[in-house]
């Protein structure tokens, strides 16, 4: 947050396509990630360079204008153009020559089979991604980590430095121990500690909902502020909702979460009626 990743990714997609041994330069984004606002910055660096209707014509025109070596696209319409036999002609063209993909935000639809049709067809592309959450191997949910995709970090910019610099406001931390280790137990007393079961202990659930209740409206100014509490999945999210709602308090609790990875659900649709 902060760090200008769009505008610094987007400012590296122009400088690319002045590049001559670069035949195209690709702005690819999620479609679920061009809401109205930032639609209207991208066709500000760019006049109409990107169009939100459900059909990948107007991609398919702008990959057959040779004169324009930037596009800013979707990974559902760029993934419909590879697949839809209408289109092969002019897929094909790019199969073997060097195109750039910039990805904006990839932590998110690139671990699905989208990401992996479109580098299969483009044989000779790079790619550069761009992330304020990347995924490391420690916590890759599909088997694989943002660096498996896109290699090596080249810059970081961590939110330390969007404090430092004044973009972002500081925050305080504060931790809270929830529970306590025997320390006089000798290592060869216990053959192994499940840490997962009790972290998810009903026991420390019940202590930190408790806690939450409790201080609620002293970090929230009286509740001038909502709040978010994370969780370490979708099942522990509900085992905390629940614990809320078996308790006497006030509060408004709900759950947010994603099911499944940022795929396209229209896929079918859409090819049906470009055919």
């Amino acid at each position: 947050t902060g760090s200008g990743k769009t505008l610094t990714s987007f400012k590296l997609s122009q400088i690319l396509e002045n590049q001559e041994d670069i035949t195209k330069v690709i702005f690819l984004v999620d479609r679920k990630d061009l809401d109205a606002q930032t639609l209207s910055e991208f066709n500000k660096f760019q006049p109409d360079s990107v169009d939100m209707t459900n059909s990948t014509r107007k991609l398919i025109e702008q990959l057959g204008d040779t004169t324009k070596r930037l596009l800013i696209t979707t990974i559902q319409k760029m993934n419909h153009a590879i697949k839809n036999p209408r289109y092969s002609e002019h897929m094909e063209r790019y199969r073997d020559e060097r195109v750039i993909f910039i990805v904006d935000e990839c932590h998110r639809s690139q671990f699905g089979e989208m990401h992996k049709e479109i580098k299969k067809h483009f044989k000779q592309a790079q790619y550069f991604g761009f992330t304020g959450t990347p995924i490391f191997e420690e916590n890759a949910g599909y088997g694989l980590a943002t660096g498996n995709l896109f290699g090596k970090q080249v810059h970081t910019y961590m939110i330390k430095d969007g404090i430092n610099d004044k973009n972002i406001l500081g925050f305080k931390v504060d931790y809270i121990k929830t529970f306590s280790m025997n320390i006089n137990v000798a290592d060869d007393d216990v053959e192994a500690i499940d840490t997962k079961e009790v972290i998810e202990s009903d026991a420390r659930v019940d202590s930190i909902v408790n806690k939450i209740i409790q201080i609620h409206p002293i970090k929230t100014h009286n509740r001038e502020y909502n709040a978010i509490f994370a969780t370490s999945g979708i099942p522990m999210a509900m085992k905390y909702y629940n614990a809320f709602k078996s308790k006497q308090h006030d509060l408004v609790v709900t759950t947010i979460f994603t099911y499944t990875p940022n795929e396209d659900s229209e896929e079918g649709d859409e090819l049906s009626r470009d055919l």
